[in-house]
């Protein structure tokens, strides 16, 4: 609210009006725009933002048969909350997390109630093999079922640093899984985060995950701390 100190003329005048503030500094009266502050949203916040965005319209187009269907299917996906206290997610929940998965797996979304399901056979299936600091080598036994593997990964920080925030390691590339193939993380990093020129002897989180077109959740396949070099 602005502040009016009556006199002859005018002579103190100081706070906020309307868009404006009224700024009394010795012998001037100045004004300038009132401005908002906004909060520089990170890209992992910007992603989850627009696929909830996305998923609610989409979620509206649901059946009532449909939703029920998520809603019940959500009884079966327990998770942790930060006190360690097994919660249940609302159904719509269920549907935004899943689906977030299948986007960035470059999966299409789904409207079918998830059932329930364990892969440990994707985890036994092959064999990871680190070929170089910035290489992931995926050894199959067998020939892949149709997975898509999320790479992410970490800006580097210093070698004293030994645990990670979920907000420091975003994602940087999905790729389809193809028989022994090899994976450049260097390619997929300096395409995100741009050259890497630091100093040797940081590190950087990594972490893949795989996901399917038939499957109810991602599984995690591979994490580690790459060291720059």
């Amino acid at each position: 609210m602005a502040k009016l100190t009556p006199s002859v003329v005018v002579g103190n005048m100081s706070g906020k009006l309307a868009g404006s503030v009224l700024l009394n500094g010795v012998g001037s009266l100045s004004i300038r725009n009132r401005g908002k502050r906004r909060r520089k949203q990170t890209s992992r916040q910007q992603f989850v933002s627009g696929s909830i965005t996305a998923l609610s319209r989409l979620w509206k187009t649901l059946s009532p048969a449909e939703r029920t269907g998520w809603n019940a299917a959500a009884g079966s996906y327990p998770i942790n909350d930060r006190l360690s206290q097994v919660i249940y997610p609302t159904g719509f929940a269920l549907f935004c997390g899943i689906n977030t998965a299948r986007r960035v797996a470059n999966i299409d979304y789904t409207t079918d109630s998830p059932v329930p399901q364990f892969l440990p056979v994707l985890v036994d299936a092959f064999t990871v093999v680190t070929t170089s600091s910035f290489e992931i080598a995926l050894v199959f036994d067998s020939a892949p079922v149709n997975f898509n593997a999320m790479f992410f990964a970490s800006r580097p920080v210093s070698p004293g640093v030994s645990s990670f925030s979920t907000s420091d390691v975003i994602h940087i590339r999905t790729e389809g899984l193809a028989l022994d193939a090899t994976y450049d993380l260097k390619v997929f990093y300096e395409l995100i985060h741009g050259p890497l020129t630091n100093q040797a002897g940081q590190k950087i989180a990594v972490e893949v995950w795989a996901l399917a077109e038939q499957c109810d959740r991602q599984v995690l396949i591979f994490s580690d701390q790459v060291i720059v070099t």
